[in-house]
């Protein structure tokens, strides 16, 4: 058994150092930014322009994921014209909503920007950078579907074309070429960071697609038909997940003023590295559960062995967190207005939001292995429940354990939800 995980294992690290690297350029961002502007309302309505600009388009690839990489892996299998063709139809596709959400910007930018942002300064800024920052969506799309496309295809350097773009915002800014004040070096560094980002990834296409590549572009492929019900559901689970947490802020909120910043920044170094888990088993796994998709035994083995390697993986992260919770955050945050005594409030909670890390990974291996099967509908009840199980958790652990309560809801969630997971891939594979 040993044996056989070493190749899995070995290309999830690959995946994983890349993804870190990402990860490591994009906080190297923050801080620069944060170092450079300081906390003012130019920086405030970037971050959150930057949100509003990529909420959408962030949710539409998280679903693409998940679902055009088994489909662009069968096609593979089969001719490759097939393969461009229905990777012609999903850019087209993309493209559209891409026109869309620019046009949104533009023309909604001056009308969005106030419900978002208080009166002043700041709102001005932000119905500005809405217009002038409107192509990155589109990018963004684009980019992000020939990126999967790629990963289907086990091009791991793909995972570098993240980077660009934040590099490229510090690379400009300090260059100091433009106005400190009009957000300009922003705008520019943004767009040249999304743009370099779109035009290298399309260079690692294969060549027989822009020679095959004919226009206008249908929406005849098969493949349409599978995706309608999964997206529903997809979407669904993404709606009931970012629910979640409004319940932590809400229950937070009754210990005084700092807490929901103090859960924040737990939840926060927690979340970098269930996140970079998660695109490390999506990338890696779920095109070789797509491949293995009609052979159910070695399917089956490679999540269940996948299962345990996440268990094993996850303990490590939690007991390195668990031990180093301390020194991490006052390394990292103990400084200005954040005092010893903060650092020892977000040390205990970080010590205790890392216990759901082994079971938040091993889950998402069956979350994949249950989309290969094409059983969207039951990860979408799947959310429901962890939905009800967060309330209900909070209800409970909160009065009895205070603010710990609130980040040991999330080990209850993800206990429960790798248990119904567990059960409904095992009854996928008997019914097989």
């Amino acid at each position: 058994m040993a044996s056989s995980l070493l190749p899995l294992l070995r290309n999830m690290l690959t995946v994983g150092v890349l993804l870190v690297l990402v990860r490591g350029v994009s906080l190297l961002k923050e801080v620069y930014l944060a170092n450079y502007f300081g906390l003012n309302a130019l920086l405030d309505a970037y971050n959150i322009t930057m949100g509003l600009l990529g909420w959408l388009p962030t949710a539409l690839l998280a679903v693409a994921t998940s679902l055009l990489i088994p489909t662009f892996v069968r096609a593979e299998s089969s001719l490759e014209k097939n393969n461009l063709v229905w990777l012609s139809e999903v850019l087209a596709a993309s493209m559209l909503l891409g026109v869309a959400f620019v046009l949104l910007s533009i023309f909604g930018g001056a009308y969005l920007a106030p419900y978002f942002f208080a009166p002043g300064q700041t709102s001005s800024l932000a119905a500005s950078l809405l217009v002038q920052l409107s192509p990155v969506p589109l990018v963004l799309l684009l980019s992000g579907v020939v990126s999967i496309f790629l990963q289907a295809r086990s091009h791991r350097l793909v995972n570098l074309g993240d980077a660009f773009p934040p590099f490229l915002i510090v690379v400009v800014v300090y260059l100091g070429l433009f106005s400190d004040v009009s957000g300009t070096a922003l705008v520019v560094g943004t767009l040249l960071g999304y743009g370099l980002q779109l035009l290298v990834v399309t260079r690692m296409l294969p060549t027989d697609f822009f020679a095959s590549l004919r226009f206008p572009v249908g929406a005849t492929h098969p493949n349409w038909r599978l995706l309608k019900v999964g997206a529903a559901y997809l979407f669904a689970v993404q709606v009931l997940l970012g629910l979640s947490i409004f319940f932590d802020q809400y229950f937070a909120s009754t210990f005084g003023e700092g807490s929901i910043a103090s859960v924040g920044i737990a939840n926060r170094v927690v979340s970098t590295i269930c996140g970079v888990g998660q695109l490390v088993i999506i990338r890696t796994l779920l095109p070789e559960f797509a491949v293995n998709r009609s052979r159910t035994g070695p399917a089956a083995k490679l999540a269940w062995r996948s299962v345990f390697l996440m268990l094993v993986v996850g303990c490590c992260f939690t007991m390195f967190l668990y031990a180093m919770a301390e020194p991490i955050i006052r390394y990292l945050f103990e400084r200005g207005q954040f005092v010893p005594s903060n650092t020892a409030v977000v040390a205990g909670l970080l010590g205790l939001s890392s216990l759901q890390i082994p079971f938040f990974l091993a889950a998402m291996v069956l979350v994949q292995y249950l989309h290969s099967l094409g059983k969207s509908a039951q990860v979408a009840a799947i959310g429901l429940q962890h939905l009800i199980v967060k309330l209900l958790a909070c209800i409970v652990l909160v009065p009895r354990f205070g603010l710990s309560g609130v980040v040991l809801s999330d080990t209850v969630v993800y206990l429960i939800s790798l248990a119904t997971l567990a059960f409904l891939s095992y009854r996928a594979n008997t019914a097989r």
